[in-house]
């Protein structure tokens, strides 16, 4: 199954472009890499079939990174605490 048919890897996609998309419009970039995160974003959509709009129904990637590095964390210590 190709990236622009799995529903999941288009959803992880769109994730992503909505990541690069609020890292630009909140300040988080400097407006020097605005043209690059553009072109970041177009090729990504481009090449999973995602359409132009700003993407606004998928997961939130930072939060989702957020709880995952939590959930690595507590299993670190929870496997030192095994010994």
């Amino acid at each position: 199954m190709s990236g622009k048919t799995n529903p999941t890897t288009r959803r992880l996609a769109a994730s992503i472009v909505k990541f690069l998309q609020e890292s630009q419009n909140n300040g988080t970039l400097d407006s020097d890499d605005a043209e690059s995160m553009e072109v970041a974003t177009n090729i990504i959509s481009d090449s999973f079939g995602l359409d132009t709009a700003p993407v606004t129904d998928t997961a939130n990637l930072l939060q989702v990174f957020d709880v995952y590095e939590k959930t690595k964390e507590r299993m670190v210590q929870y496997s030192y605490s095994m010994y």
